[in-house]
């Protein structure tokens, strides 16, 4: 991950201007140490409650974790906190549909690929 060039002051003011429209969004974090006291900033302030659940996440993996395995395990793609997978059909990889997020299948792919280079 790159660092982040923005304040905490501009992330705070983006976040609340996207709470306002009720955008909702998940951050994942990693390579960058530096860049979780400014994210968890800009999800505290962007974060609304619906249901009793948090409407935006900030997912931190550390170094060493696989981004995959730790994006299965959070409320990202596992909202009701039931385990990993599923996903409805065989070109679901780890519960995603490449037809509805083609980025997040294609990230998720590339992460698996690079795990089992290791």
């Amino acid at each position: 991950g790159s660092k982040v060039n923005s304040t905490e002051k501009e992330l705070v003011t983006l976040a609340k201007k996207l709470k306002k429209h009720s955008v909702s969004v998940d951050i994942v974090c990693f390579g960058c140490e530096e860049n979780v006291k400014l994210m968890q900033a800009f999800i505290d302030n962007v974060n609304s409650k619906q249901q009793d659940k948090d409407t935006s996440h900030l997912l931190v993996v550390k170094e060493g974790q696989s981004v995959a395995d730790c994006l299965l395990s959070s409320p990202i793609l596992n909202p009701d906190g039931t385990g990993g997978g599923g996903g409805g059909g065989s070109d679901a990889m780890f519960g995603v549909d490449p037809n509805l997020d083609p980025e997040l299948a294609m990230v998720l792919r590339m992460s698996m690929e690079e795990e089992r280079a290791r």
